[in-house]
């Protein structure tokens, strides 16, 4: 028997930011870890430009990273979902029908 079509999600765009680069770079290894551990396919972490935020004469650098985890199951979606990252890590998940490519932007 074949699986419906509605079976699999078509993906999740996964964007981390933080101003600490090595807090990312673990936080991005886990999501990498636990996708792998539960069978999805992944695309990146992909770095993005870092974002420089002045303020007054204080610089700020805003690291980012983008992730695409092709065809996951509802279930990596629930881990992924209750995921704990680092202090001072923001994540934000996005289920998509069609991700399209990974650009770094």
């Amino acid at each position: 028997m074949g699986k419906k079509k509605n079976d699999k999600l078509q993906g999740i765009d996964i964007r981390l930011d933080s101003q600490d680069h090595s807090l990312i770079d673990r936080a991005a290894k886990r999501i990498a870890d636990i996708t792998i551990s539960a069978g999805g396919k992944i695309v990146g972490p992909v770095p993005l430009h870092v974002k420089k935020i002045k303020i007054e004469e204080l610089s700020i650098r805003k690291h980012r990273r983008r992730i695409l985890i092709t065809n996951p199951t509802p279930r990596l979606l629930e881990i992924l979902a209750s995921l704990e990252v680092p202090n001072g890590v923001n994540i934000s998940l996005k289920i998509e029908d069609d991700p399209g490519p990974v650009h770094a932007s």
